[in-house]
């Protein structure tokens, strides 16, 4: 995902699952200068540019990182739909939406009582952190994500 946009991107950041952390590349010098361990198992960033504030899927752990870009400090994890794997954000920077990945396979991965829903997408306030609207059969092994 890269910080900025257009062919003067001076910062690209890439999910390093490996590792559970993002890092953090300058594209002039074409080289890592920084990671940033932010859970377990990170899928998908999308980049509020105006908040200099990156979102981080991390799958395993059924929440979205919130990452300062300007410290390279998690500020908090956002609850989400089981398994997230794909996030957008709305033009206006209002909105995050969250796909989770296993939803909608019951069968292959069984929840157990009193587990998440079988949330395939949510709309999550940026404001408020409250999810204003979701939605339970989108799919399944939802892979991305585009508003």
């Amino acid at each position: 995902m890269a910080h900025g946009h257009g062919p003067s991107v001076q910062k690209v950041i890439v999910a390093q699952a490996g590792n559970d952390t993002i890092g953090i590349v300058d594209t002039e010098s074409q080289t890592l200068v920084d990671t940033i361990w932010v859970g377990d198992e990170p899928a998908s960033i999308v980049v509020d540019d105006e908040a200099a504030t990156a979102y981080v899927s991390l799958e395993t752990e059924d929440v979205v990182a919130v990452i300062d870009l300007q410290t390279h400090e998690v500020l908090e994890r956002l609850s989400t739909p089981r398994s997230p794997r794909a996030v957008a954000l709305t033009d206006d920077g209002q909105t995050l939406i969250v796909a989770g990945h296993r939803t909608g396979q019951s069968q292959r991965y069984p929840y157990a009582d009193g587990e998440a829903t079988q949330t395939d997408i949510a709309a999550i306030q940026i404001d408020s952190r409250e999810t204003v609207w979701s939605i339970e059969e989108a799919g399944n092994i939802i892979t991305d994500v585009w508003v």
